[in-house]
């Protein structure tokens, strides 16, 4: 189910939006705005086939103002993995993990490339995993080294159990 059909269910009180936003990460706050931002497009596109009430267009378009102010001012907290690291998706459809591993060669990262199509990076002086995977970059960021080391071991673990 997608963050907006989700959201679609809160619309009846603007509390239970609240409330719902309030719980949200940063990862998917952004997939939400971009979501809405979809909406909104088709929308204007069609609007004979829009089947929504004014009411409705009205909590989503105060909605879609909200997200993106709190995009915008930062109060969205970041996305953490079960150990508490911190998660930053992104996604780089060009060139592949060679242009992005002559980024990492620069930084001390050891790498281990699965296939053509995805690689891994790990730093541990700067406490930082990257994972690319098909054009998604998924970097986790730890605060100590106890964070760092389940991080890896759970990549390790991932990686085997995909191998098997």
């Amino acid at each position: 189910m997608t963050e907006l059909c989700k959201l679609k269910m809160h619309l009846g009180s603007r509390r239970a939006v609240s409330l719902y936003l309030a719980t949200l990460d940063a990862n998917t706050m952004e997939s939400l705005f971009l979501q809405l931002e979809a909406e909104f497009y088709w929308r204007k596109r069609s609007r004979s086939a829009s089947g929504y009430r004014r009411k409705v267009e009205a909590q989503l378009s105060q909605i879609y103002r909200n997200v993106k102010k709190r995009i915008a001012n930062g109060r969205v907290p970041p996305e953490r993995t079960s150990s508490g690291a911190v998660i930053e998706r992104g996604f780089s459809p060009i060139d592949g993990p060679l242009r992005y591993e002559s980024i990492m060669l620069d930084e001390d990262f050891y790498c281990w490339q699965m296939d053509n199509y995805s690689a891994n990076w790990s730093n541990a002086k700067s406490l930082t995993l990257v994972s690319y995977t098909e054009g998604d970059i998924c970097q986790i960021q730890c605060e100590n080294d106890v964070q760092y080391r389940a991080e890896v071991s759970r990549l390790v673990q991932f990686i085997v159990e995909q191998a098997a």
